[in-house]
C-alpha cells in the first residue's frame, strides 16, 4: 500500500480462487525479491484516488465485465 512500509493487500479479488493463486504469487514475489514479477496495476490499490471519478469507475467496470470472458 503506498505509504506503508510492509503493508500488503490482497482484498477483493474479483474471482475470487481463480485468481487467487496470481495474486498470492505476485505478493510473495513482491515481499522477499522486491517485485511482483509481472505487471500488477490492474490489482494496485493505488489505482483508486480522487482521480477515479464515478464517471470514469462506471466506464471501467463496464469494460472490465465485457471483456471478463473473452479468452
Amino acid at each position: 500500500v503506498q505509504g506503508l512500509t510492509n503493508f500488503w493487500c490482497a482484498c477483493a479479488v474479483m474471482a475470487g480462487f481463480s485468481q487467487g493463486g496470481g495474486v498470492g504469487l505476485a505478493l510473495s514475489n513482491w515481499m522477499a525479491h522486491g517485485d511482483p514479477g509481472f505487471d500488477v496495476w490492474g490489482m494496485d490499490v493505488a489505482r483508486f484516488g480522487e482521480w477515479a471519478t464515478l464517471r470514469y469507475t462506471n466506464a471501467k467496470v463496464r469494460e472490465n465485465y465485457s471483456r471478463r470472458f473473452s479468452i
